[in-house]
């Protein structure tokens, strides 16, 4: 738990340097700028298959700050379906991630991340993951950009139906890779892992973003979780849990 806190604080003292940066701009009054902060809401349908087998509906919020060599992002989502009155998925997960750049032309950069995750028909019923590191731009042209970030971490998980935890020191990895194929669509392919010593974790999100109207756009993605230890005490046994999602986006 005090390692845990101890990441909590290391966002804490990113988001708030990330505000008194915003200060120190606003207090230029002879200066209009665009704002540096950006974000979306989404909803729509999606299909489980692994833990959990049924349709359900889906909503997500994100918010970005970008601001001299500052970034953060906060995303938030849930999950929820019912039927006949049974509950059939209930996910939340909250992630953060604030970058520092090195330079300019921002190809080299710091990083903190936290991502939580709360789901009744995992095989972890909880996750609570940090990390801080180092990551490079690898690729930066006009229509696309590849990242890849690692560094070294902690997890927390809770084993469903149990009440044993598991507590690992990971290597975190994250590579992400966009391409803006055309004026409205682009591709975003992004593959994380958790490599600890009692469980690896991996995870593929592809998808495809495209503007429809004004602010509203469509994005349909398909995720891939997959953990390599199923706990004997987890009443959940797949290994591999998959999400296909279709959700129209509002963007601000």
């Amino acid at each position: 738990m005090r390692r845990f806190c101890f990441g909590l604080g290391l966002l804490t003292i990113s988001i708030s340097a990330m505000a008194s940066s915003a200060h120190k701009s606003t207090s230029k009054t002879d200066k209009i700028a665009a704002s540096p902060w950006t974000g979306n809401i989404s909803f729509g349908f999606v299909g489980n298959t692994g833990n959990t087998d049924t349709n359900s509906l889906d909503g997500a919020f994100g918010l970005k700050y970008k601001q001299g060599p500052w970034e953060g992002n906060l995303n938030l989502t849930t999950r929820y379906a019912a039927s006949s009155g049974e509950t059939k998925a209930e996910r939340y997960s909250e992630a953060w991630q604030s970058r520092y750049y090195l330079g300019e032309k921002e190809l080299r950069f710091l990083f903190a991340w936290f991502n939580g995750i709360q789901d009744r028909f995992a095989t972890y019923n909880q996750v609570y993951s940090y990390a801080v590191g180092y990551g490079w731009r690898l690729l930066d042209t006009k229509t696309m950009h590849l990242d890849l970030q690692v560094g070294p971490g902690q997890r927390f998980s809770q084993i469903a139906g149990s009440d044993k935890r598991q507590d690992d020191t990971i290597i975190f990895g994250n590579a992400t890779y966009h391409w803006q194929f055309t004026e409205k669509t682009a591709f975003d392919q992004t593959l994380r892992t958790e490599y600890g010593e009692q469980n690896h974790f991996y995870e593929s999100v592809s998808s495809i973003k495209t503007n429809l109207i004004g602010n509203l756009g469509l994005d349909v993605s398909y995720t891939v979780r997959y953990n390599s230890d199923i706990p004997k005490e987890s009443k959940n046994k797949h290994n591999t849990d998959t999400i296909t999602s279709v959700n129209l986006i509002y963007s601000f």
